[in-house]
């Protein structure tokens, strides 16, 4: 099944187990401009295709307690307990989160490999959906092996818990050239 980067992830559907769905290759500068990051200077990755990855692959490993649905056709896994973590790993140039916006969630940290951690808001309590949209993406990383962990900050000030993190599509970013990348 394949997905033309026009598609609009509001309306994306990933049924079945895993769906890994190859965009055609692309030129180093478009993929750059969808990380969100400036081109890397090296010229040795022509191109790479991005890969949908589900939430319920061997690609996430999950520290706490989870639970998983399939609402709207895309495969989740979400908790709100206290020591929450997902860890998404994969052999890459980069990496994107997409996720849907609501009002039982709140801040979370995310951090790349051993990098700093940063923080992103997944509250939303305008009683409208945006569907699902780019939260996170990682900017243009160096071929290879990398984590990406998600996890709970604590009890959000504006409902009083802790809120709940959602894994539910990501989006790799991996060479079309591996061979000669290497």
């Amino acid at each position: 099944m394949h997905r033309s980067l026009r598609t609009d992830f509001r309306t994306m559907r990933f049924p079945g187990r895993r769906s890994a769905v190859t965009v055609a290759p692309l030129p180093l500068v478009l993929l750059a401009i969808l990380l969100r990051a400036p081109a890397p200077a090296s010229a040795a990755i022509i191109g790479a295709e991005l890969h949908n990855v589900s939430s319920d692959t061997t690609q996430f490993s999950y520290v706490g307690r989870w639970r998983s649905d399939t609402e709207d056709g895309v495969y989740q896994a979400y908790s709100n307990d206290t020591d929450a973590v997902v860890t998404f790993s994969f052999v890459g140039v980069g990496a994107s989160y997409l996720a849907e916006k609501r009002d039982d969630r709140g801040i979370c940290q995310i951090q790349v490999d051993d990098e700093s951690p940063t923080y992103m808001d997944l509250y939303d309590n305008s009683g409208f959906s945006q569907g699902l949209q780019a939260i996170w993406s990682s900017g243009t990383l160096v071929y290879g092996q990398h984590n990406v962990t998600i996890s709970q900050v604590g009890p959000d000030s504006r409902f009083g818990y802790y809120p709940y993190l959602v894994t539910s599509t990501w989006l790799e970013a991996v060479p079309s050239d591996v061979g000669t990348a290497l």
